[in-house]
């Protein structure tokens, strides 16, 4: 349904060649012009990685002592936070350039955080790397929880497109409402459940300023667009680009899986409903 719907769209914009598909990604008022250094810089580090998977796997086939001692799979590196923080600290580059091409410092935490949540999902889910910080605590492997990795990317693919587009008020109504006091709880989490070495907690703290950071500059500039545009013509504008809404049988549902995740004997079941509700959403029965 997404593809007969993207291509839909794209029966207005003829794709001419394959750049013409970066409107997929973003289309701002109709001119979005394409760094491609900060491309690059972005998705370098996920190619790097995965050309390291296929070589280390290669390598590991042939079972030669260079490889037993430099090529490492993914699987057998360090579970201790340096992993984390080396896979967080390739992307430095690109926002060091992002930074001197002119972005704001709040733009570039957006990006952090996007890295910061698709990163271990591609390490973890795709490349079979080392169980990361979010495995532990847990309780039961991230990587077979079907809600775990759906749940992530979203905050990637939001704060992804946050930064891209900065202005939405949609992005800047989704965070103030849900992601900043999702984050709240987050960190908390991370910070007490999560390794206690300095490859973990310092990424933590970081979280903590950049969270600071981007509240209260996003309230500032709520703050001011009220002033400026007035609360009515916010509403119009959120209200014309966000069709989504409950009708009574998806409000019933959605009542009904959070009563049973309120209910829930252990652990097994409550990941089980929270699972559940991807599949629903999909379907549109919530």
């Amino acid at each position: 349904m997404l593809i007969w719907f993207l291509i839909r769209g794209l029966i207005n914009k003829p794709v001419e060649k394959a750049i013409d598909l970066y409107t997929v990604w973003a289309d701002i008022k109709g001119a979005c012009p394409l760094d491609y250094i900060a491309i690059t810089l972005g998705v370098l580090p996920f190619a790097c990685l995965g050309a390291y998977k296929m070589l280390s796997v290669c390598v590991d086939s042939i079972n030669t002592p260079f490889g037993r001692q430099w090529l490492w799979p993914p699987a057998k590196w360090s579970s201790k936070g340096s992993t984390f923080f080396g896979l967080l600290a390739i992307f430095v580059p690109c926002y060091l350039y992002l930074f001197y091409a002119g972005w704001g410092l709040t733009r570039i935490h957006m990006l952090v955080y996007a890295f910061a949540s698709l990163m271990p999902i591609w390490w973890v889910n795709f490349l079979g790397g080392v169980d990361l910080w979010i495995e532990q605590p847990l309780g039961v492997p991230a990587r077979k929880i079907a809600f775990t990795p759906t749940w992530i990317v979203s905050h990637g693919v939001f704060f992804l497109q946050w930064a891209l587009d900065p202005e939405d008020y949609i992005n800047r109504l989704v965070f103030i409402t849900y992601m900043c006091p999702q984050l709240v709880y987050l960190n908390f989490y991370f910070r007490k459940a999560c390794n206690q070495d300095w490859g973990t907690q310092l990424p933590i703290y970081t979280s903590y300023f950049m969270h600071w950071w981007i509240t209260f500059w996003e309230l500032y500039q709520w703050w001011a667009d009220v002033n400026t545009v007035g609360a009515e013509e916010i509403y119009r504008i959120v209200m014309k680009d966000c069709p989504l809404h409950f009708t009574p049988v998806q409000f019933s549902v959605f009542v009904i899986v959070l009563s049973l995740v309120f209910l829930s004997p252990n652990a097994h079941c409550r990941w089980a409903l929270y699972s559940l509700c991807g599949p629903l959403n999909w379907l549109g029965i919530m």
